[in-house]
């Protein structure tokens, strides 16, 4: 069983702004589409690749419902139209199709299969029907007996399966080869729902026992295998790809929900790193895994790409950029093998927390960002934090080049001074301007000493307002006299206090140039839910 390599996707606002997100289906090309629901309870498609993600609706719609994407690229689902009437859709190649199927009040698209357009709908006197559309040739999809029938895969050779409700409400899994019927329901079911079907014909879904627990299972070729995940009180099965490789997920007894992978028959769970929940909800043919996942009450979008081992070159290559972003370096050998190794069991995920949490990182970086956001209020950019940190410079010197810049000048010394650095001397309304304080003068604010009642305390308060957000005590601040503000200033970033009231927002930025740098999906935001999920 080959690795994944996680990407989050989520999208930015306020909390409580979206009040759900999945992926729905990633193409051969890395590009994943998927839903988010609004707090007005409006739906919505986006599609995400690297960087930021696009909403995506068709024109003139509402409540869109993005059912999948194939490897080629078409996007598929559903929408309400203007005319408050359920459509489905496929965009291919900047062109939307709408589908209606014939005297349809509503259409839902399931999937795109070399062309042909499959899924159900319901006719203008409550008829509930699968369907099939060749190039706008639609045929109907009945079972015999049936109360409803919906269509959820087609194989390559035109194969056609779902789920059809019976007379009595009770489901059952189906099978249509040219017009011949066959029904599926695995041993002890009362209820069966066909989720999927390989191009070989194999078909994966759930069923309920008299108990109302669900099972997953696969039909190969008519041979039913049921799939429990050990200590689980409820499995289910949400996808199967070309190969017949199936996904779901599984509730334990702590209602805690996982997912699982099986492929061929060798069923392992797979849960994203740090989450509470992991939900599957599909599986490409190229064995990417997509759906979404709980951190507590944030819910997050996530796209698992099958590493395909530890020494996948891709990998390898995020973790030197990882490295680069983070440290300013590139990693030894030993380093990469060691980090392959940590995505191989917990994704690249763990290997950026890996680098940002390390000891080099907080020994050499943190501090550089200490002083940044200490002196001038904000992070560095990459570029500028990249030639910091590669300089070698110690504490103290680059401590001391802050201080002695224009910038922080402007933030420290009160309001309506003006100065501008150049070649060490401070001009004023382009008039040399210098420093006086006790019969000296200063060039540099960094050299500028603490005497009580002077600059160089105001400054002091200043700084523990900025850094701690709260003035010293008249004890602190005496200890400060005698010293510069340079030396004041490194004090203050080689401080406990100062380290941990930005330690999170560094953890934060140096994560997120990490994702940017080796290309992981990121897309920060928030969103407050309460989620909960019935097999």
């Amino acid at each position: 069983m080959s690795g994944y390599n996680f990407g989050k996707i989520n999208l930015p606002g306020p909390a409580g702004t979206y009040v759900y997100i999945s992926v729905s289906g990633v193409d051969a090309a890395g590009l994943a589409v998927g839903n988010y629901g609004d707090s007005n309870d409006d739906f919505h498609g986006f599609t995400a690749n690297s960087g930021t993600p696009v909403i995506f609706d068709p024109p003139d719609s509402s409540n869109t419902n993005i059912g999948g994407i194939t490897a080629s690229g078409e996007i598929f689902g559903n929408y309400t139209s203007f005319q408050n009437q359920q459509v489905g859709f496929v965009y291919n190649n900047g062109i939307f199709t709408t589908v209606n199927a014939p005297l349809a009040q509503e259409t839902t698209v399931f999937g795109v299969t070399n062309g042909e357009i499959f899924g159900g709908y319901v006719d203008l006197f409550g008829g509930s029907y699968g369907f099939l559309d060749n190039g706008g040739v639609f045929t109907q999809i009945a079972a015999p007996g049936a109360a409803s029938t919906t269509v959820t895969g087609v194989t390559p050779s035109g194969e056609a399966a779902g789920t059809i409700l019976d007379s009595s409400d009770q489901a059952h899994g189906f099978t249509d080869l040219n017009g011949i019927f066959t029904t599926i329901d695995p041993t002890g079911s009362t209820d069966t729902y066909v989720v999927g079907i390989s191009a070989a014909g194999d078909l994966a879904g759930t069923y309920y026992d008299s108990t109302q627990t669900s099972h997953g299972f696969v039909d190969a070729n008519g041979v039913i295998s049921t799939i429990n995940i050990t200590g689980a009180t409820a499995t289910a099965v949400t996808g199967i790809n070309a190969a017949g490789e199936v996904v779901g997920y599984s509730i334990d007894d702590g209602g805690n929900v996982h997912g699982f992978v099986d492929i061929l028959g060798s069923v392992a769970t797979v849960d994203v790193p740090g989450a509470t929940q992991t939900d599957i909800l599909g599986v490409n043919d190229a064995g990417d895994i997509y759906g979404f996942y709980n951190v507590g009450a944030v819910q997050y979008g996530f796209v698992g790409s099958s590493t395909g081992g530890i020494d996948s070159p891709a990998i390898a290559e995020q973790i030197v950029e990882i490295y680069g972003a983070v440290l300013q370096r590139a990693p030894t050998d030993a380093e990469l093998t060691s980090q392959l190794s940590v995505d191989s069991a917990n994704g690249i995920s763990a290997v950026v927390s890996a680098v940002v949490d390390s000891p080099e990182a907080q020994t050499n970086v943190y501090p550089v960002l200490q002083a940044f956001q200490l002196a001038f209020d904000h992070f560095p950019t990459a570029a500028t934090l990249s030639s910091i940190v590669s300089t070698g410079l110690t504490e103290a010197q680059f401590s001391n080049a802050f201080v002695s810049d224009s910038s922080f000048a402007r933030l420290y010394l009160p309001v309506g001074v003006d100065l501008v650095a150049q070649g060490g001397m401070y001009y004023e309304g382009g008039i040399e301007s210098s420093i006086v304080e006790g019969g000296n003068t200063y060039q540099s604010l960094s050299s500028l000493p603490i005497i009580a009642g002077g600059e160089g305390e105001s400054i002091i308060k200043e700084l523990f307002q900025t850094g701690l957000g709260h003035l010293p005590t008249p004890i602190t601040l005496a200890g400060f006299d005698g010293l510069t503000i340079g030396q004041a200033f490194l004090a203050f970033i080689q401080s406990e206090a100062d380290l941990a009231s930005l330690q999170s927002s560094i953890v934060s930025y140096l994560t997120t140039a990490a994702d940017n740098a080796a290309g992981i999906q990121s897309i920060v935001g928030s969103v407050e839910v309460n989620h909960s999920s019935g097999a």
